[in-house]
């Protein structure tokens, strides 16, 4: 069966899903839930004008960056239909990230049929996407800044993720990880000097020695942007919705490092597994043990020790931190738990290790989930659209050269 045939074949399955998800989800007409109750309203007040005004910038009750307001109010302006039309817009974003997928893997389109699976049976995925949340806008903007980045677009990757950015604050991480890794590797390589090659083994997309510091420098401005919405709100969120909302990180300094410690649970949990499960003939060939992986191990349990990720703080209201972390309390209690997401957090830990452009996400991503104001499983949603976007361009080639 030729390569062309067989992803028509997946294009056509992925086509199938989407119709029973949309059929399962009634149309997506159905009553608002949960965030949806105040999301709504919100994109409701962004209807009234094609461009928003500062005050309203500057004014709504929500700890989101307005874009994916502003994209729903508009495209109620535009066609009406209610908060359906606006989950519309959520279900044909993920569909994008499917697509995006299948078309940077079309080349091994079993390699692409294993990345799509492994985001779509993440819980949250289809969630997001048949509901009017935030998350599916920004996880597609990652997905296209990433997808950017890879392909050496430095501008375009920029204002991708500054758009990301104007979606929700805590994308920062993604350029921020960009610019790290990119100075980083710029730095190594010219200390080992020209005739020392790459500090890595070549991959597709990798940037090189004169490239390095163009893409940091792209990276390091669309990160500047979220001074700009700092400068506005006056905070790192609408002052009306600091008012009325209770966020324990609000102070600068405020800090929840157990958040950090369940988001890398999440991440062993959604990501590591999965892939070593899909991915096995290329990834039992990297599981090499390294004494420094001792001296990780330990300091990770020191701070599982420290900063248990045991709840979400009282003053949200919901102790339960997700899907997973519903799952383990159902089967054991919180010394059991507690074990269990370190053994996770530990895999994600091990999988990272090398210093790559994946490892600089995730230890973003982690870290910048301490400023988080609870923990939730959801948050992973546009590392995992990036992560399994990697994996599907830079999967392993076989013997054969085919790539799967």
């Amino acid at each position: 069966m030729s390569k062309r045939y067989r992803l028509w074949i997946l294009i056509a399955c992925v086509a199938a899903v989407y119709a029973a998800i949309y059929v399962a989800a009634g149309g997506l007409d159905f009553d608002a839930r949960k965030d949806e109750v105040h999301f709504w309203p919100t994109s409701l007040q962004f209807s009234q004008r094609w461009v928003p005004s500062i005050e309203q910038l500057r004014g709504y009750d929500e700890l989101n960056a307005p874009l994916p307001f502003v994209v729903f109010g508009g495209v109620e302006r535009a066609f009406g239909g209610g908060i359906r039309t606006g989950r519309a817009v959520n279900l044909v974003a993920s569909l994008l990230i499917v697509l995006g997928c299948v078309l940077a893997a079309r080349d091994a389109p079993s390699r692409a049929a294993r990345a799509i699976a492994a985001l779509m049976i993440f819980p949250y995925f289809f969630a997001c996407a048949t509901h009017l949340y935030t998350d599916m806008l920004a996880a597609l903007l990652v997905f296209g800044g990433i997808a950017a980045y890879r392909k050496g677009w430095g501008a375009l990757s920029a204002i991708a993720f500054v758009l990301a950015i104007a979606s929700r604050q805590y994308m920062v991480a993604f350029p921020a990880a960009i610019a790290a890794y990119e100075l980083i590797q710029f730095l190594r390589q010219r200390r080992r000097g020209p005739s020392a090659g790459a500090v890595e083994p070549a991959r597709l997309g990798e940037a090189t020695a004169k490239t390095r510091p163009v893409m940091a420098a792209y990276s390091l401005l669309a990160c500047a942007s979220l001074g700009l919405w700092y400068a506005l709100w006056g905070g790192l969120a609408p002052p009306a919705a600091l008012a009325h909302q209770p966020v324990e990180t609000a102070g600068v300094l405020r800090l929840l490092p157990h958040n950090a410690l369940y988001f890398l649970a999440c991440v062993g949990a959604y990501y590591v597994i999965p892939e070593t499960l899909l991915f096995w003939r290329q990834r039992r060939g990297q599981l090499v043990f390294r004494p420094a992986l001792l001296i990780v191990a330990a300091a990770l349990a020191g701070l599982f020790v420290l900063f248990p990720p045991l709840r979400n703080p009282p003053s949200y209201g919901i102790a339960t931190m997700g899907y997973l972390d519903k799952a383990f309390c159902a089967a054991a209690g919180d010394g059991v738990r507690m074990v269990g997401f370190y053994a996770l957090a530990l895999l994600a830990c091990v999988r990272f290790s090398r210093f790559r452009i994946e490892s600089a996400l995730v230890l973003a991503n982690a870290a910048l989930m301490m400023k988080a104001h609870i923990a939730w499983d959801k948050y992973a949603l546009p590392l995992l659209a990036a992560l399994w976007l990697l994996r599907a361009m830079n999967g392993p080639t076989s013997a054969d050269g085919s790539g799967e």
